[in-house]
């Protein structure tokens, strides 16, 4: 309670590793590695159901406004999916290339850093914003850095040779590309 500073309720709760925990709407979800769905009522923590989520695909995902983003790979292919929790209904599914490092390029945008391919879709729409040729990295990089200005984004792509260095190290090592 804002005006008290203590709890108005809490609930403990045994969750597997890969349990994403957020809130919909007016339900705290937990959504299970297992694609099992239990909702709580947001004002008073009361459990109110379960539910298999028939969309799910992956516990091997994100968070995007009470949605949930996982992707099952095909071949040379992965399909990312949006899925309402809530609604156990697919918002939106994009294909992209499989072999890469997914990363935030910004509040509202995914990339996927391949070896020689740069993809960015809309978190919002699963359309992709932006398609190009990359320059070769030696290997598919574990980590991504990227900042959007406006219509650009800059990106760093830490050095390959070297994994084992800590955050500054790798920002002082890493290729910086600007488009």
């Amino acid at each position: 309670s804002p005006e008290t500073g203590k709890p108005l309720w809490y609930r403990p709760i045994k969750a597997p590793t890969n349990t994403y925990i957020f809130q919909s709407g007016s339900h705290v979800c937990e959504l299970l590695p297992t694609g099992y769905l239990n909702l709580y009522r947001l004002s008073d923590g009361t459990f109110e159901k379960r539910t298999k989520l028939k969309a799910f695909v992956s516990s091997n995902g994100m968070l995007y406004q009470g949605n949930f983003i996982s992707g099952i790979t095909s071949g040379k292919k992965v399909k990312l999916r949006m899925l309402s929790p809530q609604s156990d209904r697919v918002v939106w599914e994009s294909e992209l290339p499989s072999a890469g490092t997914f990363f935030r390029a910004s509040r509202r945008e995914l990339g996927l850093l391949g070896k020689e391919s740069l993809s960015i879709i809309s978190l919002d729409t699963g359309k992709k914003t932006l398609e190009m040729k990359f320059p070769k990295l030696k290997g598919i990089p574990y980590n991504v850095y990227a900042w959007r200005s406006g219509t650009r984004i800059l990106m760093c792509v830490p050095d390959q040779v070297m994994p084992n260095l800590n955050a500054l190290q790798t920002l002082q090592r890493a290729m910086n590309y600007h488009f």
